[in-house]
């Protein structure tokens, strides 16, 4: 931070050999430092390697001992012998605190330069020249610094992180920039060696090396400069420095919150948009760097503070968020048995005699697959390395873990649940719920939840602050055409509403089990953590929260396990689903055939006999217990059940708390199986599936609804994703298939559409459910007849254990996996280095779970307004509460309309909206509408003025009107219309059968009524519908209204042709068409198909 031009120096032969001595002597103590390692040094804890480098050191000295001493009279005789004193202490005092040692060294040799120009002298040269001494000793203090402070934060990515490691690692690179800037202003700073400086990209968070992705990467901070001729200042100006400083900070404490606003909305719109942080850093850079331009240009002190304050990394970005990416905790893996170890057990150290650490070395796995073997071969240890050793680029050597399991805590997971406003009240909303008996509307109706009201004769969930958690584990593809699977455990409170439980911001990332493979049997290894700490919240952890005590003890305990067949065989403890005893509900047994396949034939469920929690934690254990492999399989197939670490939970019941998942069983399951099986059996031809295209392609479908599935039919299904396929089976299939299946084939098919329609309503009744469970059984037992019982699949046997699962948990809304499978999704978008993806994904994924707590925290407070940070649109924000559910059922099928309208929070009138008049046969018409509906002597008139729109949002759903630019969501269904039977005029009847039509407009048109000799004013938002006349084959797919044949025409103009929305059950999918009807005609009709609603339950 020095410099000056050298003077030509003189002799004094006492001084040089004065300062050699002292040279020698400080030479000599750092070659000590090189010492070997003691014999009796075999320490195991996890240190650092030496930060010093006896190179550095010894070129350090060699230098000072260049620096000319001669010349210099008398009573400046001391400054060499002190300088060497204060670089000798510099020396030692680094091994402890490098910043504090340069700090003190630094300063020393600021006091002696003062104390230097200060002493009385009558020759101003030999002043001048001791000057100059000290002024290059300053700068090799410098020079040498630098190189010390880059090797100390190269070495600190063998650390695991903490906050002190953090807080050293900022104020290493703070000092680190302090000398750059020292040392570029010097003329002999130009030639420092930087080999050993990391090359990643400032702000980036894709690292480039292996040891960069391992030990946190040094990030380049860009702090403050320093400049030169601090020589002069003193400690007075320092302190009225530090007052202005203060005076400063608090006069900007203004733009430091709008700062921190707009940071948390740039932050905001990345995790939307899944911007890149490389893009991120450009645009805070263009961002910053407008703000210098306009701070300059206009002399505004305030924008150029916040041109200094505003980040130019990611780094800075989180540090002004106060958002901590790292807060998990990193699991060494061993590659071949998948055990799981810290980093204190995966690695030993190397020491020096001095009790310095030289090196680090990986310790072996110590994992015995079978201790209590007869044979001690096979009472060895696994013996794999967990670590490997690379090579810096400075060329020290390091090691670090061949994989990674990263583990979030779930009690601060949970820590920051709870104090984000309003999440303590949603827990609580489902104690105030009113569901009929019979009626399963969320995962509270069902059995489990009841029962853990209370537990062992104790309270739990009928306490506050006692939380359920339902646990997945699930296996994706991270990389794009390369095999690589990675693992997730994923935990939600089901304490939270359906609207709320499954939102990503609530849903908690527990682990991701590294790659490059599935674990083959189990996960126990990567599960303890996970049970010991539902162990301790089994018996209640205090934490802080937004309740007004501000802290309570909480509760929790997991309730239910909902995955894949795979998956949930790994995690609950049982056999794979190609075993003997493979059903994990049941013990039917499966044997297998002369062909070596399974067969899953045999559906009737009075002869399965049902698992039990006792008898299937009894030969996990003994499984467990097992000498030798052979004889673990033996006990493992008598019951089909292993060891999981969840076993060790005391109220977890394997058996009953984990569920069948149906958007695997139903829709990726058996709908696909039996696309499979009519292309094997030549059922459906390469023409058949150009047919099914077609009738498709020419169905129309809501917007909302359509996940792209007209474009993949034709290639015999190929991709289809879940929502494709419930698509598929709930609303196509039906219309698609008449005709191209053969008529048994057809039937078949018909039993299962209509269990599926059942179970993938979002509220479902207990009469419902039976039904839907006799089509399940219908249909598993006519496939068995119709293909053979070879094509059986377990999704089959799995499907009459539906039933069961509903009954415990709730409508299959409440438990199955499309949450889960787009949080998939979320993880594989973020952008990475392909490889070490679990770090970055658990990082990012961090990330935006904190800048959401920050967000909740400020909307809550009114710190920021809510129209500033629009959230992404997606289908599973807009759930509708159980409550409005049924009002919306309620309104639909009441017969009046004198009743409260809070239904209108689920109503939504959509842009653009015109005032406009009616005519009077539209008057009349409405008229008399509203006095069939009213009291005659209530309804004075309706006002010829109203208000057009062509889209309305009704309950959740889209409505648009035929005029709008798609009408694909103008064909509704109602209970409204009916004909009278004598004469067949149209007359309205909210009791008459459900029928479908076409909405032409709608309109917000004013009702006067009289009340009290007073005439009221009331608004109505109806539309005007055209109705389907009756087709006399209106059953020709069937008796049920699945799918129903509509005639082309229209009915009458007439009073009834004018529809409340709130009287809209659901919307329907249409096609105008030709269809084959009996015996060998050929007629365009109008094919309806009404789409799942929650009001028609």
């Amino acid at each position: 931070m020095y410099g000056a031009a050298m003077c030509n120096q003189g002799n004094d032969a006492e001084l040089s050999g004065a300062c050699n001595a002292k040279k020698q002597k400080l030479m000599g103590q750092s070659d000590s430092v090189s010492d070997g390692p003691s014999p009796n040094d075999h320490g195991t804890e996890e240190r650092l390697p030496s930060d010093v480098d006896n190179t550095h050191t010894n070129q350090l000295m060699t230098e000072l001992s260049k620096i000319p001493v001669q010349g210099m009279e008398p009573t400046f005789h001391n400054v060499g012998s002190e300088s060497f004193e204060i670089l000798e202490a510099f020396v030692r005092d680094m091994t402890e605190d490098l910043v504090k040692g340069y700090k003190k060294a630094e300063d020393q040799l600021t006091n002696l330069l003062l104390n230097v120009d200060a002493q009385p002298t009558d020759d101003s040269g030999r002043r001048g020249e001791a000057v100059q001494y000290v002024l290059q000793c300053l700068q090799l203090l410098d020079k040498h610094a630098q190189i010390y402070v880059e090797e100390r934060l190269h070495n600190i990515k063998f650390r695991d992180n903490t906050d002190k490691l953090q807080e050293e690692e900022a104020a290493l690179q703070e000092l680190l920039s302090q000398l750059k800037a020292g040392l570029s202003g010097t003329s002999h700073g130009g030639n420092d060696d930087e080999s050993s400086k990391p090359t990643t990209s400032p702000g980036s968070d894709i690292e480039h090396s292996d040891e960069e992705i391992w030990w946190d990467t040094v990030e380049n901070l860009g702090h403050k400069e320093v400049q030169d001729g601090r020589i002069e200042e003193d400690s007075s100006d320092s302190e009225q420095e530090m007052e202005v400083e203060q005076v400063e900070e608090e006069e900007n404490s203004g733009t430091l919150s709008w700062m921190h606003t707009f940071l948390l909305y740039l932050t905001v719109w990345k995790t939307n948009y899944n911007i890149s942080d490389n893009a991120m850093v450009g645009l805070l850079c263009v961002i910053g760097f407008i703000l210098n331009m306009l701070g300059c240009l206009l002399n505004i002190e305030v924008i150029k503070n916040l041109a200094t304050m505003f980040p130019r990394t990611m780094y800075m970005l989180r540090k002004k968020l106060s958002v901590q990416r790292d807060d998990f905790t990193r699991y060494v893996v061993c590659p071949t048995c998948d055990s799981v170890y810290t980093v204190d057990e995966a690695t030993k150290v190397v020491r020096n005699g001095r009790g310095k650490v030289v090196k680090r070395k990986s310790q072996k796995c110590s994992f015995v697959e079978f201790p209590r073997h007869s044979h001690r071969n096979f009472r060895r240890p696994c013996g794999t390395l967990l670590m490997k050793t690379v090579v810096g680029k400075n060329g020290v050597e390091y090691v670090r873990p061949k994989r990674t399991f990263c583990y979030r805590s779930i009690i601060d997971s949970l820590s920051d649940l709870v104090k984000r406003p309003g999440f303590l009240k949603k827990c609580e909303e489902w104690r105030g719920r009113n569901v009929p008996e019979g009626v399963f509307g969320d995962i509270y109706d069902g059995n489990v939840w009841k029962d853990f009201q209370h537990y062992d004769g104790k309270p739990f969930l009928s306490e506050p602050y006692n939380l359920g958690f339902m646990m997945n584990v699930d296996w994706f593809q991270p990389y794009d055409k390369v095999k690589d699977s990675i693992g997730v455990i994923y935990l939600v409170v089901m304490n939270l509403p359906r609207e709320e439980r499954f939102k990503k911001e609530n849903i908690i990332v527990v682990g991701i089990i590294p790659g490059p493979k599935e674990p083959k049997m189990h996960i126990n290894s990567f599960l303890k953590p996970l049970v010991k700490e539902l162990e301790e919240l089994w018996e209640g952890v205090f934490l802080h929260d937004t309740s007004a005590i501000g802290l309570n003890m909480y509760r929790g305990a997991l309730l239910c396990l909902s995955s894949d067949i795979p998956a949930t065989r790994k995690t609950g403890g049982f056999l794979g689903h190609m075993a003997k005893k493979g059903c994990s509900k049941c013990l039917k047994s499966f044997f297998r055939t002369r062909e070596n396949t399974v067969d899953y034939s045999g559906f009737d469920v009075d002869d399965w006999e049902p698992r039990t929690n006792d008898l299937h934690k009894e030969y996990a254990q003994r499984a467990k217990l097992a000498k030798n492999n052979a004889e673990r399989e033996r006990l493992e197939g008598l019951f089909g059940a292993r060891h999981s670490s969840l076993h060790d939970l005391p109220y977890f019941d394997a058996v009953r708390m984990h569920v069948v998942d149906p958007m695997h069983n139903i829709l990726e399951g058996t709908a696909k199986r039996m696309m499979q099986v009519w292309k094997e059996k030549k059922i459906l031809s390469p023409a058949a599936f150009k047919v099914i295209q077609a009738r498709v392609d020419g169905m129309k479908i809501p917007s909302d609804l359509d996940s792209g599935l007209p474009h993949k039919i034709e290639a015999s299904f190929e991709g289809f994703t879940a929502s494709q396929w419930k698509l598929w089976v709930c609303t196509y299939s039906l219309f698609a298939l008449k005709g191209v299946l053969g008529e048994t084939d057809y039937n078949i098919w018909k039993c299962f559409v209509a269990a599926a329609r059942v179970l993938c309503s979002r509220i479902i009744t207990a009469r419902q459910l039976e039904d839907a469970h006799q089509c399940l059984k219908i249909f598993c037992n006519s496939f068995e007849r119709q293909y053979g019982k070879k094509w059986c699949t377990m999704n089959l046997h799995l499907h009459l254990h539906l039933k069961q699962c509903v009954e415990d948990y709730g409508p299959v809304h409440s438990f199955w996996c499309f949450a889960f499978e787009r949080a998939n999704g979320t993880l594989g978008d973020y952008h990475n280095n392909n490889k070490d993806a679990e770090i970055i994904m658990m990082r990012k994924w961090l990330f935006n779970w904190q800048v959401f707590s920050q967000l909740s925290s400020a909307m809550t407070q009114n710190d920021v307004p809510p129209e500033l940070f629009p959230s992404k649109p997606s289908r599973a924000d807009h759930v509708l509460t159980l409550d409005q559910i049924q009002i919306t059922k309620r309104l639909a099928e009441r017969n009046d309309l004198l009743a409260d309208f809070s239904y209108n929070d689920c109503e939504t009138i959509l842009p653009p909206v015109k005032s406009c008049s009616m005519t009077y046969d539209d008057n009349r018409e409405l008229l008399a509408m509203f006095k069939t509906l009213y009291s005659h002597n209530i309804v004075n008139r309706v006002s010829l003025m109203c208000k057009q729109f062509d889209r309305c949002s009704v309950g959740g759903d889209l409505l648009s009107s035929e005029n709008y630019r798609t009408d694909k969501a103008s064909c509704v269904y109602a209970k409204w219309f009916k004909s009278q039977e004598r004469t067949g005029n149209p007359m309205i009847d909210p009791t008459a059968d459900a029928r479908p039509g076409l909405i032409v407009r709608m309109l917000t048109v004013s009702v006067y009524l009289n009340d009290n000799d007073h005439e009221k004013k009331v608004q109505h938002t109806v539309a005007e519908v055209k109705w389907f006349m009756e087709h006399g084959d209106r059953y020709h797919y069937g008796r049920k209204d699945m799918c129903s044949l509509w005639d082309v025409s229209f009915e009458d103009s007439s009073p009834a042709s004018f529809l409340p929305l709130t009287r809209v059950l659901s919307r329907c999918a249409y096609s105008k068409s030709k269809v084959q009807l009996p015996p060998t005609r050929e007629e365009t009709v109008y094919t309806i198909v009404p789409l799942l609603s929650v009001r028609c339950f």
